[in-house]
Order: C-alpha cells, then sequence, then structure tokens
C-alpha cells in the first residue's frame, strides 16, 4: 500500500464515515497471539459485509482493512454473483485501483498454477532479510520460534516488476498442532513479499488461537468437507 501522511488518512477515515452514513463500525481485536502489530475489523452493516487488515500502524491497518470492507460490500451488492472475485480492488487513487486489481490476479493466477500443477517453488534463505532495520520482522520472526511455529517462504512467479511468493506456516510443534497454512504475497522485491507475508501470519495466527480461547478450534481444524459450502474466505481456509 502506498504511504500516506496521517493527517490525510484521518481525514480519509471521516469522510468514508460521513459518505457511508454511518454504516462502517471499526474494531480493534483482542490480540490472542503476541504480534507488533494492530488487528482491526471494519463492518459495513447493510450487509455484513467485513473487513480485515493487520499492520504495526493502527491508522494504516483502519485504512487496509476499510477497503477490504468497501471491496466486500461491492461485492456482496451485486445482484449477480457469477463472476469471479479476482482482481477486485479499490483504493483513494484509480491508478493504484487499478495496479491492485491486475497484481491480484496475477497473484492468484501464479498460485493455481503451482498448487494445480503440483509445481515446485524455490525456497528463500529467511536469514538474508533480517537485519537490524527490520525490528518488525525480527519481532515477529522470535515470537514464531517461541510458539513453535515454523515459517517458510518460497518465490513462485515474477512479472514486470512484482515479485510473487508462496508463505507456508507449520505448526505441528505448536499448542495448536496443525499441519500448515498457505497464502501467496506479491511485492515489487522479495525483501517486501518476506514483510508483508510475516504481517499476513500474524492475522492468521491471532485467528487460530482465537479459535483456540473460544473452544472453536477442533472444529476449525475439522475443516469443510463439501465445497458447495465455501462462503467465505475461513470455509476456503477450512475446505484446503
Amino acid at each position: 500500500m502506498a504511504k500516506y501522511d496521517l493527517a490525510f488518512i484521518a481525514q480519509m477515515i471521516t469522510q468514508i464515515q460521513e459518505t457511508s452514513h454511518k454504516r462502517l463500525s471499526i474494531s480493534v481485536l483482542e490480540k490472542n497471539w503476541q504480534s507488533p502489530v494492530f488487528h482491526i475489523r471494519v463492518t459495513e452493516s447493510s450487509t455484513g459485509a467485513e473487513g480485515y487488515s493487520d499492520d504495526p500502524n493502527l491508522a494504516l491497518a483502519i485504512v487496509k482493512a476499510t477497503h477490504e470492507c468497501i471491496e466486500r460490500f461491492h461485492y456482496f451488492s451485486q445482484s449477480e454473483l457469477h463472476f469471479s472475485t479476482n482482481g477486485f480492488a479499490t483504493h483513494f487513487d484509480k491508478s493504484l485501483a487499478l495496479k491492485s486489481a491486475r497484481e491480484e490476479i496475477c497473484e492468484r493466477d501464479a498460485f493455481f498454477s503451482l498448487w494445480l500443477l503440483k509445481r515446485a517453488c524455490k525456497i528463500l534463505p529467511l536469514k538474508n532479510f533480517l537485519n537490524e532495520n527490520s525490528q518488525i520482522s525480527l519481532q515477529i520472526m522470535q515470537n514464531l520460534e517461541k510458539t513453535g511455529i515454523k515459517f517458510i517462504l518460497g518465490q513462485i512467479a515474477s512479472f514486470d516488476s512484482q515479485i510473487i511468493c508462496l508463505a507456508q506456516i507449520q505448526g505441528r510443534d505448536s499448542a495448536l498442532d496443525f499441519d500448515c497454512a498457505l497464502f501467496p504475497v506479491i511485492a515489487e522485491s522479495i525483501e517486501k513479499c518476506f514483510e508483508t507475508a510475516l504481517i499476513d501470519s500474524c492475522r492468521l495466527l491471532n485467528g487460530f488461537f482465537t479459535f483456540k480461547k473460544q473452544g472453536k478450534w477442533q472444529e476449525f481444524r475439522d475443516g469443510v468437507k463439501d465445497p458447495n459450502m465455501l462462503f467465505s474466505t475461513i470455509d476456503h481456509l477450512r475446505y484446503y
């Protein structure tokens, strides 16, 4: 996401609230896994569309979650839902929204090409990306190690000036005792993919530990067996 002046972000959040007739509600989610990021949920009241985001900067986390909520609101508002969500994006800047939509298509195409064709990806040495200038990444990696979570990153494709990687977290040695979770990331460099994937792992793990705290972890692990019952991103994660 492009960097914004915090005063501009605050102004945009106020404008979004006013133009949506205050249908958007913002929640700071409880941290059930220790990470240096804020977990934000934005909900639109008429459709129940939700957007989630995580970022070390609270204002940016709110803006990104609002973006995702607006994307899902417009998707759910369509009269016909036969089309794919690939390439759905929103942004304050039209050109950046188009760019994000195009990148999402490329990211998903790269992931499913790897998945369906059973290709291997190039595993990247994580020590190359950790240094004294990446305190957030260092802290997340330390927390992952303390929790018994293994983090793996592999490069799967590139296009134009963008790199696409596949991240994996393994939890066989953790209190959660799960095999793995996969998620693709796209950025202008491998280093940025690494940073983004680590923050995304915080979102997943906070959700996992929340399910465990609520006594719903076993139900979540049992998964969704029927592909016709895939109604949310969580359902897809449980199915695969």
